[in-house]
């Protein structure tokens, strides 16, 4: 990418493994360089939802232009499609300001359908969705594993949002979404894209995510999952099966204890994490930015640097 072409159609995208620190570097980059964050994050987009999505306070989105927080209901299905084209139009709004999109965070399958392009799958009928949610989820992944196994072998049995995904486009299209999947699309995003991640060792990443899922539970993430559900929101809405609000839910319904409910947070984030991390790692458009124990003064240099470079 050339530092005109991106100055005037292209992004900087900023991922990394959750709980490196993407976000605190993206707003120290924002006060310094005309940028606008874009998020990429299946759990900010939702309304209600603060503790457990670590959101960015009212007071800072206030002064820094976050785009991609509160676009939803709790209840709603957020698919990767929509966000790649709200991400789309912001990122075309931020261009038409003159200014630099810096897209930050770390939801892959949102990451792939805005920088990549989704599969040609269509979206599918909210009736064929909802039959689906009211199945268990071992029944779930047990059907997919016997009309779509291809499927079934990339999708973790646990991730009911997925696999509801999976199942309804073969049910309405009557073809695996692998076979879908296999027939790419154009990304939504017409310049060029540089690709940052932020990484750390990986005990001080683990230690960062264990600190993490401490201190949600220790602000109430389990008194602001009462408070969903007494105002209305479902047990099996789609945001509630979130890392974290899946745990704080069991707490609630008493099948875990507080400490088990923090225990299998941070076991399931280091998961993720990990996942996170081999994504990163496979792709080698990524510039791979290291952040020791003690802060992340080298990255913060090296993405000053390009933005500084463009702005």
């Amino acid at each position: 990418m050339t530092e005109a072409e991106s100055s005037r159609t292209g992004i900087v995208f900023l991922g990394g493994p959750t709980a490196v620190g993407k976000g605190a570097l993206a707003i120290r980059l924002a006060g310094a360089f005309p940028v606008e964050l874009v998020l990429c994050d299946s759990v900010k987009v939702y309304r209600g939802l603060e503790i457990g999505a670590n959101k960015p306070s009212l007071e800072l989105r206030a002064k820094v232009p976050i785009h991609l927080v509160d676009v939803c209901d709790p209840a709603e299905r957020f698919s990767a499609g929509r966000y790649a084209r709200l991400a789309a139009e912001a990122v075309a709004g931020i261009h038409d300001r003159g200014r630099i999109p810096l897209v930050v965070g770390g939801t892959l399958l949102f990451a792939r359908a805005l920088l990549d392009g989704l599969s040609g799958a269509p979206e599918t009928d909210s009736d064929i969705e909802r039959g689906l949610e009211a199945l268990e989820t071992g029944e779930l992944a047990e059907r997919l594993r016997r009309c779509d196994p291809v499927s079934a072998d990339r999708i973790h049995p646990h991730d009911r949002q997925r696999l509801v995904r999976a199942l309804a486009v073969h049910l309405q299209t009557g073809r695996g979404l692998s076979e879908w999947n296999a027939e790419t699309a154009p990304g939504p995003l017409g310049g060029p894209v540089i690709r940052f991640a932020l990484i750390r060792p990986r005990g001080d990443l683990y230690a960062r995510i264990d600190e993490r899922s401490g201190r949600m539970f220790e602000r109430g993430l389990v008194e602001e999952v009462r408070g969903l559900l007494e105002s209305g929101i479902p047990p099996s809405a789609p945001a509630l099966e979130s890392i974290g609000y899946t745990q704080a839910a069991a707490c609630l319904r008493g099948d875990i204890s507080p400490e088990r409910a923090m225990e299998d947070t941070a076991t399931a984030t280091r998961r993720l994490a990990k996942r996170q991390l081999t994504w990163i790692r496979s792709d080698p458009r990524f510039v791979m930015l290291e952040a020791d124990p003690t802060g992340e003064e080298s990255a913060y240099d090296a993405l000053a640097r390009r933005l500084g470079a463009i702005s």
